[in-house]
């Protein structure tokens, strides 16, 4: 398995937002938004194997009500339902996880349904469904 920025891999944007919007109800417009780096976020990272897509990460940045600032989230995870078991949603996460690729952020948050997969690479829990990795 690889796992690459989405700039590299824009050519598989119909399949990711396919799965978002089969998974989630994602609009496909607002899926090709989140995935390519701009100013203040990272690009998505996809998982791939043999050169097909079979997961994805991506980031967004947003201010909750327990914040005191905008801060990096992840959006998504998503490992396409042939794949899953296999460890690449713990390797998107460990790869999405690293401080010089998220960099200047001093922490990731994520609201999660499974969030002993956040917890085994070094996240915390914090409030509801939401996690936390310290950076520095």
């Amino acid at each position: 398995m690889l796992i690459e920025p989405f700039a590299n891999n824009e050519h598989h944007a119909a399949v990711i937002a396919g799965w978002l919007r089969g998974e989630w109800e994602i609009d496909p417009q607002e899926t090709r938004g989140f995935l390519p780096a701009m100013a203040d976020r990272p690009a998505a990272l996809v998982a791939l194997i043999d050169s097909q897509p079979v997961g994805v990460l991506a980031y967004r940045r947003r201010q909750e009500a327990f914040q005191s600032r905008i801060e990096l989230w992840v959006n998504v995870v998503f490992v396409a339902p042939e794949f899953r078991r296999q460890g690449i949603a713990r390797a998107l996460v460990q790869q999405g996880s690293d401080p010089a690729y998220v960099a200047p952020a001093k922490q990731l948050f994520a609201y999660t349904d499974v969030p002993t997969l956040y917890e085994q690479c070094g996240w915390r829990p914090l409030i509801y469904n939401a996690v936390c990795l310290d950076l520095t």
